[in-house]
C-alpha cells in the first residue's frame, strides 16, 4: 500500500523530541577517551625520552640496567661528535642536490624553449624519442651509465654523482 503516512507527534514547547541516553553520563565517555589519548601519546613519546636520555649521557655511562634513568651529569659531547662527522656528508648532499637540481632545469628548460618556439624540421620525431625515453627504466640504462661515468674519470667523485642525478633528472 500507498496509503497516506501516519501523522508525526508535534514536538514539546522545549525543541525537538530527544531519547534519552542509556549508560555513563557524556563527559565519563570523554574523560576515557582523553585517559586513552594520553596513554598513546606516552607509548609514542617513549623512544624519544630513550633517545634524547641516552645521547645526554656518557657513552661509559650508558648501561642496560640504567637505561630508562636520566644521566647524572649531562654531557654534550656525543652532539658534537655526531655533528663532526655530520657536517662533511651534509655538505656533500647541498652540493650534490643544488647542483643536480640546477643542471637538470637549466638544460629542461632549454630543450622546452626550443621545442616549443624553434620550429626545425624533424622536431615532432625528437620529441617522440625524448617521450619514448621517458618510459625507459631508469634500471635499464643504469650498467651503461657507471660504464661512461668510470670512462670518464668521475667514478667515485661528487662530479660523478651529479651527473648521473642530472641525467636522471631529465
Amino acid at each position: 500500500g500507498g496509503g497516506p503516512l501516519p501523522a508525526q507527534p508535534a514536538p514539546a514547547r522545549g525543541g525537538p523530541v530527544t531519547a534519552r541516553r542509556r549508560g555513563a553520563p557524556r563527559w565519563a565517555w570523554r574523560w576515557l577517551l582523553h585517559a586513552a589519548l594520553l596513554l598513546a601519546v606516552g607509548f609514542f613519546l617513549l623512544p624519544v625520552y630513550m633517545m634524547v636520555v641516552t645521547a645526554l649521557k656518557d657513552p661509559a655511562a650508558i648501561e642496560l640496567s640504567t637505561a630508562w634513568r636520566p644521566p647524572a651529569a649531562w654531557s654534550w659531547d656525543g652532539f658534537a661528535q655526531a655533528w663532526t662527522a655530520f657536517l662533511p656528508k651534509l655538505k656533500n648532499s647541498l652540493v650534490l642536490t643544488v647542483s643536480a637540481s640546477a643542471a637538470s632545469a637549466l638544460i629542461g628548460s632549454l630543450n622546452g624553449y626550443a621545442f616549443a618556439k624553434w620550429p626545425f624540421p624533424g622536431a615532432r620525431v625528437a620529441f617522440a624519442f625524448i617521450l619514448f625515453g621517458m618510459f625507459i627504466p631508469y634500471q635499464a640504462i643504469l650498467i651503461p651509465l657507471f660504464g661512461f661515468v668510470k670512462a670518464i674519470g668521475l667514478y667515485g667523485s661528487i662530479w660523478g654523482l651529479v651527473l648521473v642525478h642530472t641525467v636522471y633528472g631529465l
